[in-house]
């Protein structure tokens, strides 16, 4: 088994981990999350949306490279410098999501922030603002064709409040180890789609996908 075989059983093995296994340990500790002033605040919320949006910006770009055989706009050829443009756009998105969350989704609350009651106006604004950075950092950045990078912030953009405001309702019951695990078991899937990401367009770039495709033509 090669290197992507294995990368790639050990990202469907760590994703379903990361779907049942924070449900299953949730009743261990009880704290309410909290933000005690804006620097802290968005910085805290920068750290955590990073793993997040690495992956599902990398994803979007594998799915896309995929799915158009490794033909997904201007990008660059050289791997290494392709990869840390894809890291350098979901960095772009984790600093921006920060800041949208914290502005939208947050409010004071005594002597601390805490996320607002759900607001569908609120969370429509957060979600067009990431929408817009996703698809910007990706075009700009990344290089990718423009259906891409808009189908991949049409796609990414919801996630986030939607995430937020399921743990508004978890507020006062149990939070920290379900966070603490999903941002573990991110940064696994993160490197694990680093390497799928890296293989497929060394593959591409060297023109190996293009020979095989060519071999299976009649």
């Amino acid at each position: 088994m090669d290197l992507a075989r294995k990368a790639s059983a050990l990202f469907f093995i760590a994703f379903s981990a990361l779907l049942f296994v924070p449900s299953a340990v949730s009743a261990n500790i009880s704290i309410e999350p909290r933000l005690e002033d804006p620097f802290t605040g968005i910085v805290t919320l920068i750290s955590i949306n990073f793993g997040s949006d690495l992956f599902l910006v990398s994803l979007a770009v594998y799915v896309a490279m995929r799915l158009r055989n490794g033909r997904v706009g201007d990008v660059p050829s050289d791997t290494g410098m392709f990869i840390g443009l894809v890291v350098l756009a979901a960095v772009v998105v984790a600093v921006a999501g920060g800041f949208i969350d914290f502005a939208l989704l947050y409010e004071r609350v005594d002597d601390h922030y805490a996320l607002r009651d759900f607001s569908a106006e609120m969370y429509f604004y957060a979600a067009v603002l990431i929408f817009a950075t996703i698809a910007a950092s990706l075009l700009l950045l990344v290089r990718v064709d423009w259906k891409i990078a808009v189908a991949a912030g049409a796609a990414i953009a919801p996630l986030s409040p939607l995430a937020w405001g399921s743990m508004s309702l978890m507020a006062g019951t149990y939070f920290v180890l379900p966070l603490l695990i999903t941002i573990t078991l991110s940064a696994i899937l993160d490197t694990l789609l680093i390497v799928l990401l890296h293989g497929f367009h060394a593959r591409a770039s060297s023109g190996e996908l293009y020979r095989a495709y060519e071999g299976m033509g009649p």
